[in-house]
């Protein structure tokens, strides 16, 4: 194709590209600044930062920069000879010079997932001409769309749970530091195969085979299937979490056997895990909010990653393929509610739902479903299942993360939301080989490993602070205390986390002010626990 600079009929100069089969201009050919304005007055931004694909109409570019001068636009160019034609024109590179206008080369969409990956919280736009000229563009779309979704399953997630993070960090820092990390055992199942088990309705079905399989594979089970399979003598070889609130937890404290299972939480988990499991069968992974990124560098104190994709399953699948399996196959995980069911037999939320039940709100799986936008997709074996946004959140991350590392996934719930690029096997034609005796001479070496840690007391240079801004409050008042809290890393942070309920809304000053005087008064309450 060729690039051409030429001017607009009011005499702005503006890019047309030719191909053999037709021109397309990438702004009027008339009015390019009024039709950037006309644009731009329909676009309204609420979040911190704005993702334009297509540099090739500079005028939308500045109109919308020009506007919202504290939000941060970030310009993605997959043409280098576009990229370069804007910039050698001198009108058209003042149009994005501006201060809180970036602009990025990106060719790939592996380039593109990493810098998605650095962007918090982003809207976007796509120069539509840029569709027509790029067929990628919309497999690029479909990449922005999932990212978006992913983060705003996080930020309802920071919203609901900021407190509690926060008070979990505070009270388990001095277990933390005596805990391994994940990192220190990336590929030790290496070679060896992996049952991922979900919670969902399948796993009722699929428990005698398990019984079978169970010599054969590495058992990893997410938290809410942990105390199902314990009372039917199925004993995970490893059980990971990631709910920060203690009730899950503490159903699952009806098994008293943990000498010889593993359990992987991140840093910020309640702390009643320390009081019960015994800390050598802890695997620590790094929490990815700011506040623990910060005590990580300062104590020296890095984990190890584990990807957090909204379900506990998302950071199983993630853990099975860090270990090193081969294979990771799934149990349980049917993302949607097969003949209308919602969790297997025995689970928490099950139960919780039996609990909270009454006369005048009585159990039944259809007022839990009506929560949700329900929609019908297509099953592993061919037939209809239900289902909701949440759920198709939760595939698409499985399906990103098979393309990102082309992993073999192995899905064995029939009836479960049919995963692109997953086989599906019947559970009982399954290979079985006896390697009982290797997994746990591992989870042994693991168990045995001694913490390369020494006991930092990080909760004494906390709490002191923590002090320092309550007496200040108590003394003189809001405004003093702010002073402490922006003047140290670590309490900047954790007031951060804590109030991440009004800091992801739209808020004022007198609504900020009150939030942090509420929390001042909560941190006043969790010191009185240790």
């Amino acid at each position: 194709m060729d690039i051409i600079t030429e001017n607009s009929k009011d005499n702005k100069p503006i890019i047309k590209i030719k191909t053999p089969q037709r021109e397309i201009y990438l702004s009027s050919r008339y009015h390019p600044l009024q039709e950037a304005e006309k644009i731009s007055n329909n676009i309204s931004i609420k979040t911190p930062y704005f993702l334009i694909i297509g540099l090739g109409n500079p005028y939308l570019i500045f109109s919308i920069s020009k506007k919202n001068t504290e939000k941060e636009i970030i310009v993605i160019e997959p043409s280098e000879e576009i990229f370069n034609t804007i910039l050698s024109n001198n009108y058209l590179s003042k149009m994005v010079s501006s201060h809180n206008i970036k602009l990025k080369i990106i060719k790939t969409e592996e380039e593109l997932k990493n810098l998605l990956s650095s962007i918090s919280y982003f809207e976007y736009y796509i120069n539509p001409q840029y569709k027509t000229i790029f067929t990628f563009i919309s497999t690029w779309e479909e990449i922005i769309k999932k990212t978006i979704q992913n983060l705003e399953i996080n930020r309802n997630t920071l919203k609901r749970f900021g407190n509690v993070w926060a008070k979990n960090l505070i009270l388990s820092l001095n277990y933390i530091t005596l805990t391994k990390g994940i990192k220190e055992f990336y590929d030790v199942f290496k070679n060896i195969n992996a049952i991922v088990i979900g919670a969902g309705p399948s796993l009722d079905n699929n428990l005698e085979e398990l019984r079978e399989l169970y010599n054969s594979f590495l058992i990893i089970s997410v938290d809410t299937s942990w105390g199902y399979l314990s009372s039917q003598g199925i004993k995970p070889d490893i059980v990971i979490t990631v709910d920060p609130q203690l009730k899950n937890f503490i159903y699952n404290l009806t098994s008293k056997d943990y000498k010889t299972t593993l359990f992987v939480c991140d840093t910020l988990y309640p702390p009643l895990i320390y009081k019960h499991i015994p800390i050598s069968n802890i695997l620590n992974f790094d929490s990815p909010l700011k506040v623990w990124q910060t005590i990580k560098e300062i104590y020296n104190l890095e984990k190890g990653t584990i990807e957090v994709g909204g379900s506990v399953v998302c950071s199983a699948i993630d853990l099975a393929y860090k270990l090193g399996a081969n294979k990771v196959l799934l149990v349980g995980v049917d993302l949607g509610y097969p003949n209308q069911k919602i969790y297997s037999k025995n689970n928490y939320y099950e139960l919780n739902n039996f609990v909270n039940s009454n006369i005048f709100l009585p159990y039944d799986p259809y007022n839990i479903l009506s929560k949700y936008p329900i929609v019908e997709k297509i099953s592993n074996n061919g037939s209809k299942i239900l289902t909701d946004p949440r759920m198709i959140t939760f595939k698409n991350w499985i399906e990103n993360y098979i393309t990102t590392t082309n992993i073999s996934i192995i899905n064995l719930s029939p009836n479960g939301l049919q995963i692109n690029n997953t086989q599906h096997i019947p559970i009982n034609a399954l290979p079985k080989k006896n390697i009982r005796d290797e997994i746990e001479k591992i989870k042994s070496s693991i168990i045995e490993k001694t913490n390369p840690h020494t006991n930092i007391n990080i909760t004494k240079d906390i709490v002191e602070t923590i002090k320092k801004v309550i007496d200040e409050y108590n003394k003189k008042g809001i405004f003093e205390s702010t002073t402490i809290i922006e003047n140290n890393i670590l309490a900047k942070n954790l007031f951060e986390i804590a109030l991440q309920d009004i800091l992801l809304d739209d808020y004022n000053e007198d609504q900020f002010l009150k939030e942090l005087s509420n929390r001042i008064r909560y941190f006043e309450k969790v010191l009185k626990y240790l």
